[in-house]
């Protein structure tokens, strides 16, 4: 165990850049409330990390999740999970409003919510640190520990965006949102943790967050 903890001051840089990046992100959000320029830069800013670690010869495109991997389950669990959310998604709407709309509307938002933050997140927590800690943990703590970070980094605009937050919500109806949020997002992070390390690369994790992300931006109800 001692071992372990001792490997884990490997990683301390990753979650210290996480940490930084996070803070900054909720303080100004929390000033200004423009979610989707915050949000952008944010986003780019994961995506910083990883690119240091290649251009400085630390780690490659490969060793960041950038191959092939196991091409059968991860078509797999594409079409499945796009099955089990379209159909999750109606059968919600169906039952909460009797009725589904679907809206495509490509906006800034649409593009950062359904391009730059699946590849941003999916590069950092799955590529990066999920790939660093399946080196020093067993399987099941090398997923979620990066589920867990995964679903804090949305604490920010579940608290502060005035896209997901009403200005005059009290704060019971906002602090009992968030929890509920977080494991939703933690569940996320599970899951996407678990494609990887199956199929052994990024691009079906990418692929799978991409999918949610998209359905929850077109479905109205």
């Amino acid at each position: 165990m001692k071992e372990k903890i001792k490997k884990l001051f490997d990683i301390k840089y990753i979650l210290i850049y996480w940490a930084i990046i996070l803070i900054i992100y909720g303080i100004l959000l929390a000033l200004t409330r423009k979610f989707e320029l915050l949000s952008t830069f944010y986003h780019l800013a994961l995506l910083i990390f990883p690119l240091i670690l290649i251009l400085s010869k630390k780690e490659t495109f490969r060793s960041l999740g950038f191959k092939k991997g196991n091409t059968q389950q991860g078509i797999a669990f594409l079409i499945v999970i796009l099955i089990v959310m379209i159909g999750g998604t109606y059968l919600r709407a169906l039952l909460a409003y009797k009725h589904v709309s679907l809206v495509f509307d490509f906006s800034f938002l649409f593009f950062v919510a359904v391009f730059l933050a699946p590849i941003s997140e999916e590069i950092f927590h799955r590529g990066v640190l999920q790939t660093k800690l399946e080196k020093i943990f067993d399987e099941t703590y090398e997923i979620v520990f990066p589920a867990i970070l995964f679903a804090l980094i949305h604490v920010p605009k579940l608290l502060f965006a005035k896209e997901f937050v009403s200005p005059s919500a009290s704060l019971s109806p906002i602090f009992s949102g968030l929890i509920v949020s977080l494991f939703v997002f933690f569940v996320l992070g599970m899951l996407f943790g678990y494609i990887y390390q199956k199929t052994k690369s990024i691009y079906y994790v990418i692929g799978t967050h991409f999918l949610y992300n998209l359905i929850l931006m077109i479905f109205i109800y």
